[in-house]
């Protein structure tokens, strides 16, 4: 058990024990039960899904040079609950610019200017279930280094969708996209440019889709080995954190 957890802290975790005596290692009970969703539980996410199609959208709509990151986080997390969202597990991700090429960053209040590239991760949630979904949008004229790597993350998508059968391991998924990205030469070393792209089966007009590929350098303290995003920007970064 994991005495340093938010919720169950040191003196609750005594009082328990003092109370009913040692806990027993409940580790592993949960996961196989989540593993396979009901018809129930699927119908939970599909809402959420919904809610979080319409938070998009707006998110989308409001992406224009002269808007703010926050009007677009605001779009979004409006539209999202107005369409039946509850307190999500984590807020939207709207970042433009320089910093578009960073994930996992969020709104700051900046201006987008033309020729920007912007981000939108957003999710909703409905009874705790939650559904998530990636865009990239470029704001005017499309980066050519943007371009090339939608391709590369296109490329990159259906071999990963290919790999992605009964028996494999999420490290086959993972590596058959990433051995795309490493033949294509877009490795820490070479990704300098702030643009991200990214690539689904379908596309809404002037924005870029899922997968989470970013190559912009940054001073992420991700550990290298934590997920795709991570292990390809930041290979050569110095890790200080561990996920």
């Amino acid at each position: 058990m994991d005495r340093n957890g938010w919720f169950l802290t040191v003196n609750l975790y005594e009082r328990l024990v003092q109370e009913v005596g040692p806990l027993l290692d409940g580790s592993g009970l949960v996961e196989p039960l989540r593993r396979i969703k009901s018809a129930a539980e699927l119908r939970q996410i599909e809402q959420a899904g919904i809610a979080n199609d319409a938070g998009m959208q707006a998110g989308l709509a409001a992406t224009r040079a002269g808007a703010s990151e926050n009007d677009v986080a605001a779009a979004i997390m409006g539209a999202a609950i107005k369409a039946g969202s509850e307190y999500v597990g984590m807020e939207p991700f709207v970042t433009s610019g320089a910093r578009s090429g960073i994930p996992h960053t969020t709104w700051r209040r900046r201006q987008i200017e033309p020729g920007d590239v912007v981000a939108l991760e957003t999710c909703a949630c409905y009874n705790r279930y939650h559904a998530a979904l990636f865009r990239t949008v470029a704001v005017g004229q499309i980066p050519q280094r943007a371009e090339d790597m939608f391709k590369v993350c296109q490329e990159g998508l259906d071999a990963a969708i290919e790999k992605l059968r009964p028996g494999n391991s999420c490290a086959d998924v993972h590596n058959a996209a990433q051995a795309v990205i490493d033949r294509h030469g877009f490795t820490a070393a070479t990704a300098s440019a702030p643009a991200t792209a990214s690539a689904s089966r379908s596309r809404p007009t002037g924005a870029r889709a899922t997968s989470s590929v970013s190559t912009a350098t940054s001073k992420c303290r991700c550990s290298p080995a934590w997920c795709s995003m991570c292990r390809w920007r930041c290979a050569n970064t110095p890790s200080s954190r561990s996920r």
